[in-house]
């Protein structure tokens, strides 16, 4: 699935910012009344690297664990999953930012 592909195909999901180095914001619209809220992150590889259960729809997650490069962030609400890219973005040797 390309980049592109999963943007479309989560259309009630926003995350930000997009490339990230650090707190990413999220918005899972539509589900309002979510308690728990399934987020797995994947490398590009498609090695996990992150699963949690959160306790709402919208939230923050701390991401600054994550090497430079492309994953995919998944939520999940029983039967219902949306995907979306996520770059990781580290800022190494940059000051002022």
């Amino acid at each position: 699935m390309s980049v592109k592909e999963l943007t479309e195909a989560a259309p009630n999901l926003k995350i930000y910012p997009n490339p990230s180095t650090g707190i990413l914001n999220y918005s899972w619209f539509g589900i309002n009344d979510a308690k728990k809220i399934t987020l797995n992150i994947f490398e590009a590889s498609a090695r996990q690297v992150l699963s949690e259960i959160r306790p709402s729809h919208n939230g923050q997650i701390d991401i600054q664990f994550l090497s430079e490069g492309f994953y995919i962030i998944e939520f999940g609400l029983g039967s219902k999953v949306e995907r979306l890219s996520l770059l990781g973005n580290k800022l190494k040797g940059r000051k002022g930012l």
